[in-house]
C-alpha cells in the first residue's frame, strides 16, 4: 500500500485509478485482515456458528463465530512487528474497528495458529466485560488479477456497496471503492524492478604497441565469460 501511495502521489493524478482487484462472483472465502496472512487455514469455529455472515468474532471461550459486519461490539488490535494485543471496549462495526486498529496500532488481530488463538483468548479473558470481540476475520469473493493471495483491503466508508465488480483507488484519500468495470479510468501497473549496469574495461600494455591487434583482449574476454557463465550478464 505504501508503494501504491508513493506511485499515485508521484504521478500527480487527481482522479480515480484502477487497481487489480475484481469480484469474481465466486463462493466467498474467509481471509485475515492483517497484511501477509492471506487465506484462513487454521480455524476454531464454534459448533453453533452459522457461517452465513461475512465478519468474524471471538467469544470468551476462544471459539469463533460469524456476525453481520454492521453489528457493533468491542474488538482486539495487534501492533505490527510485535505480539502486543489491545482490547478496545468501545463498540464499533467490523469496518470501523479495522480502521481504528490500522490508524492506532497495526490491524485487527488474527489467529493463524492454535498458539495465536490462545494468546487472543487469554487477552480477551482478562476483561470479563467483553464476551465477544471482533477479530480480523472476514470473507469476500474479491481476487487479484495477478493471482496473488493478499487479503489486505482498504475499503472506504460504506464500501463495497454493489456499485460494480472492479475496484478503483480514490486518489485523494487512497480508499478503495467498487466501480463498474466498463468505466474508463487511469490505472496503475506493477512489475519487477530491473537494474542495468554498464562496465567499460580499457587495457593498456607497456609490452605491446597495439593491444587491439593482439590476441590478448580475446583471451581476457574469454576468461571473463567463463567466470560469469550462467549469470544474467551480456558481454561484448
Amino acid at each position: 500500500m505504501d508503494r501504491l501511495r508513493s506511485a499515485v502521489t508521484a504521478s500527480g493524478v487527481s482522479r480515480d485509478i484502477w487497481i487489480g482487484l475484481r469480484d469474481r462472483l465466486q463462493e466467498p472465502s474467509w481471509k485475515w485482515s492483517e497484511a501477509g496472512t492471506g487465506e484462513v487455514n487454521y480455524t476454531n469455529w464454534a459448533s453453533e456458528a452459522e457461517l452465513t455472515h461475512h465478519c468474524g468474532a471471538m467469544s470468551a471461550n476462544g471459539t469463533w463465530t460469524d456476525r453481520t459486519c454492521d453489528a457493533t461490539i468491542p474488538f482486539i488490535c495487534r501492533s505490527g512487528g510485535s505480539e502486543e494485543l489491545y482490547v478496545v471496549e468501545e463498540e464499533m462495526t467490523w469496518m470501523d474497528a479495522q480502521r481504528h486498529c490500522r490508524q492506532n496500532h497495526s490491524d485487527l488481530a488474527s489467529a493463524t495458529s492454535p498458539h495465536e488463538n490462545m494468546a487472543l483468548w487469554h487477552k480477551i479473558s482478562e476483561n470479563e466485560t467483553t464476551p465477544l470481540v471482533w477479530i480480523g476475520l472476514f470473507r469476500d469473493s474479491w481476487v487479484w488479477s495477478d493471482n496473488s493471495h493478499s487479503s489486505f483491503r482498504n475499503w472506504g466508508p460504506l464500501k463495497p456497496n454493489n456499485d460494480g465488480r472492479c475496484v478503483a483507488l480514490e486518489s485523494s484519500l487512497l480508499y478503495w471503492q467498487d466501480r463498474r468495470c466498463q468505466l474508463k479510468k487511469a490505472f496503475c501497473c506493477h512489475g519487477e524492478v530491473t537494474w542495468k549496469r554498464i562496465v567499460r574495461l580499457e587495457m593498456t600494455s607497456s609490452y605491446l604497441s597495439n593491444v587491439a591487434n593482439s590476441p590478448l583482449p580475446e583471451m581476457i574476454l574469454s576468461q571473463i565469460k567463463g567466470r560469469l557463465k550462467g549469470a544474467k550478464v551480456k558481454i561484448w
